[in-house]
C-alpha cells in the first residue's frame, strides 16, 4: 500500500480508480497523480463493487472516478463476464455522491497503463516497428485488445475475443473440444486459456487420457495449485498441463496478432504469465506462435513482451480518469 503524509482533509481534488477482475477488485485513490492509497480485495468475499468502494473510502471527497471492468460495457453497465455483478455508473455516482464515474473495460484499460516504466520480459526479440500491436492476458478469464495505431497515437479497443471459438489444432485438441463439449454449448478460448482452461486441461488428461493424478482432488484442482505442483513439485501430470497450455497461448496470440496486422508487438499480460515464465520460455509458446502457414517470416519479426506489473491496469484506469 503506498501512502503520503497528507491527510484526507487537505485533499483539494481526489480520483479514485480500479481494476475489477473475475477474482480480485485493485483500487487506488489518487491526488496530484500520485497513488496515495492501494488496495487489493477478493470479491468472492462481497456482494458488489459498491461493498468494496464503501470499505476503501476514509470519507474522501472524490471527484471522478474510472472502473475498469472485465466484461462488455453496454451504455455504462458492466454485467461482468465471470462474476454475478452488475457494475452501473450512474449507481456509484448516486450513492457515493461523485460527479463523473466512467466505465471501462479492463483490457483497454491494460493497454493504456502501458508506458516507459512498464516492467517487462521480452519472450522473442523482433523488430521494434511503428504500427498497431496486440495485448492477450490469461488470468480468471482470458482477455484480447487490438491496439490500433493511426500515425500518430495508439488507441485501444475494446473486445471479448476470448470468446471466440476454440480451433484445436490436431487430434489431441480434437478430443479435448469433444470432452468440453459435453459440458458446454460453446466452448471458447477462454474455456482452455485462463485459470479455468488450465483445469479444463487437467481433468482432461486424468479423466479421458489416464495422466496419474496430482495431490489434490479433482475437486480441489486450481490454477494455482498446477502451477505450484509442476514447478516445485515435478508432477509430470501438471508439467504436461503446463506445456499444453503454453502452446494454445502460442497459437492464439499468433491469431489475434495476424487479425489486428501487430506488427508494432505484442504484449502478453494477466496473471498467469508472469508465474510460468521458465514454461513459456521452454519452446512450445513461440512454436505454436510460429507454426502459422506462409506468415512464419512475419511473425518471427513481431516483438512479445510480457508484462510484469500486476496493477498495469489500475495504472491505465486512472490515466483515463485524470484526461477525461
Amino acid at each position: 500500500m503506498f501512502q503520503n503524509n497528507k491527510k484526507s482533509s487537505d485533499v483539494s481534488m481526489l480520483f479514485l480508480a480500479a481494476d475489477v477482475g473475475g477474482t480480485k477488485t485493485l483500487i487506488g485513490l489518487y491526488h496530484n497523480m500520485q497513488c496515495i492509497r492501494e488496495e487489493r480485495y477478493l470479491n468472492k468475499d462481497y456482494q458488489n463493487l459498491e461493498e468494496i468502494i464503501k470499505k476503501f473510502l476514509q470519507n474522501e471527497k472524490i471527484e471522478k472516478a474510472c472502473l475498469a471492468v472485465a466484461g462488455p460495457i453496454i451504455d455504462q453497465v458492466c454485467k461482468m463476464t465471470n462474476l454475478s455483478w452488475v457494475v452501473s455508473a450512474k449507481n456509484i455516482e448516486e450513492e457515493f455522491g461523485i460527479k463523473k464515474v466512467m466505465l471501462i473495460n479492463d483490457m483497454v484499460a491494460h493497454a493504456y497503463g502501458i508506458n516507459e516504466s512498464t516492467k517487462t520480459f521480452t519472450l522473442h526479440q523482433g523488430k521494434k516497428k511503428n504500427g498497431s500491436k496486440a495485448l492477450i492476458a490469461a488470468g480468471t478469464g482470458l482477455g484480447e485488445v487490438p491496439i490500433f495505431f493511426d500515425g500518430y497515437s495508439y488507441i485501444p479497443v475494446a473486445s471479448e475475443g476470448g470468446h471466440v471459438d476454440f480451433a484445436p489444432r490436431d487430434e489431441l485438441e480434437i478430443e479435448l473440444l469433444r470432452y468440453l463439449k459435453k459440458e458446454h454449448e460453446q466452448v471458447s478460448y477462454e474455456t482452455v486459456l485462463s485459470g479455468i482452461g488450465m483445469v479444463n486441461l487437467y481433468r482432461f488428461l486424468i479423466e479421458q487420457k489416464g495422466y496419474p493424478k496430482a495431490s489434490f482432488s479433482l475437486e480441489e484442482a486450481s490454477a494455482e495449485k498446477i502451477c505450484e505442483q509442476a514447478k516445485e513439485y515435478g508432477c509430470p501430470t501438471c508439467r504436461k498441463v503446463l506445456s499444453w497450455f503454453c502452446s494454445i497461448y502460442g497459437a492464439e496470440t499468433a491469431n489475434l496478432t495476424l487479425k489486428v496486422m501487430a506488427t508494432g508487438g505484442v504484449y502478453i499480460g494477466g496473471g498467469i504469465a508472469p508465474r510460468i515464465l521458465d514454461e513459456l520460455q521452454e519452446g512450445g509458446f513461440l512454436e505454436a506462435f510460429f507454426a502459422k502457414e506462409g506468415m512464419k517470416e512475419l511473425l518471427k519479426e513481431i516483438n512479445i513482451e510480457i508484462i510484469l506489473n500486476l496493477n498495469t491496469a489500475l495504472n491505465g484506469s486512472f490515466c483515463c480518469c485524470y484526461k477525461k
